[in-house]
């Protein structure tokens, strides 16, 4: 089996972080292949042979700056609150502004539809995982999973209203109250919520 070559993996990366940067600048609907192309030297119909079309490309330079998840055995509330931190700091930086890019162009075009559809669907993954994990290791009983999502959803939609909408801090308090408040609902019936254990969770950096 042949390696792969190591300059198209460059041109790729180059290319996307290139991508990455007219997103930011431009949004959804404005980024072009022909700037894309002068901003990373990557000419324009290499550019296609890599992606089919400009939105595979901002797609894939979108989805290369996501959220990582929790090592393997993190508990519940740690990775939780963890995410979240990464999350909100995301909103603060220039991630957060292509967010709010896509979910704009999203209205009125099906295929950036798609493309939030895709990105939503991503941290959704991220989040029922650290869920599936807690219950794997008898941190957690079985949540419902139509409960699990809706925690979830209300999650990260009070983080957006909260960047986009009344402009107040996404501070650590703020966070940690929000999840502290998830967690607690993630499991209505356990008499012993993972949401305790936040409090003094001695593995959650307070240093952010």
């Amino acid at each position: 089996m042949p390696r792969p070559d190591p300059r198209l993996a460059r041109t790729r990366a180059v290319a996307l972080e290139a991508a990455y940067d007219v997103l930011i600048e431009r949004g959804f609907g404005n980024a072009t292949m022909d700037e894309v192309s002068a901003r990373s030297g990557v000419a324009k119909s290499t550019l296609y042979r890599h992606w089919s079309t400009r939105d595979d490309l901002l797609r894939e330079a979108f989805s290369a700056h996501a959220l990582a998840g929790a090592p393997p055995g993190t508990d519940l509330a740690t990775a939780l609150c963890g995410y979240i931190h990464a999350y909100a700091e995301g909103l603060s930086s220039n991630w957060g502004r292509a967010a709010a890019s896509l979910a704009v162009a999203a209205l009125d075009d099906p295929e950036q539809r798609q493309a939030q559809q895709g990105f939503v669907a991503t941290y959704r993954a991220d989040l029922h995982g650290f869920v599936r994990a807690a219950v794997a290791r008898g941190e957690i009983p079985q949540p419902d999973e139509a409960n699990v999502s809706r925690v979830f959803d209300r999650l990260i939609a009070v983080l957006f209203y909260r960047f986009l909408f009344i402009d107040e801090p996404l501070d650590e308090k703020f966070i940690e109250q929000e999840v502290q408040h998830a967690l607690q609902h993630l499991c209505p019936s356990s008499g012993d919520s993972p949401g305790t254990a936040l409090d003094d969770h001695s593995a959650i950096d307070h240093s952010r």
